[in-house]
Formats: C-alpha cells, structure tokens, sequence
C-alpha cells in the first residue's frame, strides 16, 4: 500500500487528474494540491478519497429526499497499465481496516461494559429507530479512506500555496465519524494533538505502527467518556522529503439514527476513573480548537447527513459540478 501511494503521487499531474474528484458525484477520486478546506483556509495537501465499492442507488425520490444516499456509488480508480494494482490494493486495504475497526468497537463495548452489539449496531445500520421509508432500502454501512501527500516546496504541481505563511496541512480539527486508522508511511512529522489543557504535542513517528483516534460519534454515544482528540497537520514547505499517510475513516451508517447510551450502565470502574482524573483539570473544562459536539448527530436525523454536510463544505468544486441546486435551496 505505501509503494502504491508513493507510485501515485509520482505520476505527471495531467495523469492523476484522469480520477479527478470533481467528475465523481459520489466524492470519489483525487483532489488536487489545496483544492480541500478546513474551517474555510486551504489544506497544503493534495490527496485521493476511497468509500465503500457499491452500486450508485438510482431510484430519484430517495436521493431528492435524501441527497446524501449520492454517497454511495463506485470508487475511481487507475488502470493497472498506468498503475499496477491500484484498484486490488486499495480495496484489500479498506476490507483489512474495516475489520480492525469492527474489532476495535467490540473492545470499546467491552471496556464499558455494555452487552455486545450496542455499539456495532449503528456501524452495521441494523438499528430498530430508522425511519420506515429509509429503511426500506436497507441497511447503508459506509467508511471512507484517504491516501494523502504534505508536499514540500511553495509551489505543487504548478501550483501555488495561496499563504506562503500557512503551515496547515489540514487544520485543527475532530473526525465527525467512528474511528480512525492513520498508517503514517514516512518518519516526516507534522501529526500534532491537543491535550485537555489546549496544548499542542507532536505525535512521534512509529515504525509500522497505526494511529487510532476516536469520531465525534463515539464521544457523543459515550457522553464525552470516550473523547476525540482535537488534531491537525503541520506542513512544512522545508522539509527534506515529502510527508505521505493512509487514513481509514469508519463511521456510522448512512440510515442509522445515534442517540447516547445510559452512561448508568457502563462499567463502574471505567466511570469513577473518568471522574477522577476530571476532577484534576481545571475545573473538569476541556480545552479545544473544536467547539464540543459540532459534528454530532443529530436524533432525529439519520446520520448520512453528517457525511454529507462536511463533504459539500470541504469539496466545492463537486458541488458546483453536481448539487449546486441543493446548496442553493
């Protein structure tokens, strides 16, 4: 996987762009240096997005009600000709994380000492709150997976950074999803996190190690026992090399509807020590960049719209090519 992203990102622009994301109205595909956002400032990265492999749904009256069921469709990828294994090597690579993630979420079920499934039901969209038209169509488990370059030099590609001051790679922020799986693929730093306190650290690189953050689904599930890390990335134009990561994203179905658990009944063990180490922070306050709960689910919407909203707000140029009808409603 790491050879395949390295072997991407060394193919002339002109080829890259044949998976080009604004021809993909399921946000598929490559994105071009500075082309994403986060809270509306450029993100000095360029990067290609993988979901799950699936059929579009093509039946109109569910995707006018809910443009976010666009979600679902194929991936983009190149032919092996150009580069070998693009297509086998990814897919394996989102299967392998998938289950990772699957086993991941049984131990948080187990480290809070709820019956097993309470948590896995929402990523598997076999919950018994959906609403029956929605419903209908089944459950619509979904992920998504990013293979991500911080290149160095002030220009990329012809490209220019539009701040030559800017050092965000992608700026602070909380993953709106389930879990994250981030396989850093070179000892180029630049991953930091934000302690409680409001303190930036610098997350050192491991080799063949995976780093595991926690969505915004699972703290609000939780009640803020399980958090998300406030995180961002530093690019630095100087570098000797280029920064390359693989990040998997799993998330809650796009029909499931999220409401918290009763925190009454989680492990008692787990609760007084949460309390514990609150009662030692100022106040029991958690600084963040990320204003707490700004992407939580909503209960009385299925959560496909989280995806969707944080993907029109991060890829205008699919929406201008797409949904420009939608935003403008």
């Amino acid at each position: 996987m790491f050879s395949l992203v390295s072997r991407f990102f060394s193919l002339p622009l002109s080829t890259r762009m044949r998976i080009d994301m604004d021809s993909s109205r399921h946000f598929r595909g490559y994105c071009k240096f500075g082309d994403e956002r986060t809270q509306q400032k450029q993100d000095l990265r360029d990067q290609v997005d993988y979901a799950p492999e699936v059929e579009p749904i093509k039946d109109e009256g569910p995707l006018e009600r809910w443009p976010f069921l666009n979600l679902y469709g194929p991936n983009q990828f190149l032919p092996d000709e150009v580069l070998d294994g693009h297509r086998s090597i990814v897919l394996d690579w989102f299967e392998t994380a998938e289950e990772i993630s699957n086993q991941l979420t049984r131990a948080i079920e187990l480290a809070l000492g709820v019956d097993e499934g309470e948590l896995s039901q929402f990523l598997t969209g076999k919950t018994t709150a959906a609403e029956a038209s929605l419903n209908a169509l089944g459950p619509l488990p979904y992920a998504r997976m990013k293979t991500i370059r911080y290149p160095t030099g002030t220009t990329v590609d012809g490209i220019h950074r539009h701040d030559p001051t800017s050092t965000q790679g992608v700026g602070a922020h909380k993953d709106s999803g389930w879990l994250t799986l981030l396989a850093p693929s070179s000892e180029v730093g630049g991953l930091e996190g934000q302690d409680f306190a409001g303190n930036w650290i610098s997350i050192p690189h491991v080799d063949n190690s995976i780093i595991v953050n926690f969505g915004q689904q699972v703290e609000h599930l939780t009640n803020g026992i399980v958090q998300s890390a406030t995180h961002r990335v530093v690019s630095n134009p100087d570098a000797q090399k280029d920064r390359f990561s693989i990040a998997f994203f799993s998330s809650p179905a796009l029909n499931t509807f999220l409401k918290p658990l009763d925190s009454e009944r989680f492990s008692k063990e787990l609760v007084d020590t949460w309390k514990q180490a609150e009662s030692k922070r100022n106040g029991g306050e958690i600084i963040s960049d990320v204003p707490r709960g700004d992407l939580y689910a909503r209960g009385d919407e299925p959560f496909g719209w989280i995806n969707w909203r944080g993907l029109v707000r991060s890829h205008p140029g699919v929406v201008d090519a797409f949904y420009r009808h939608l935003v403008q409603q």
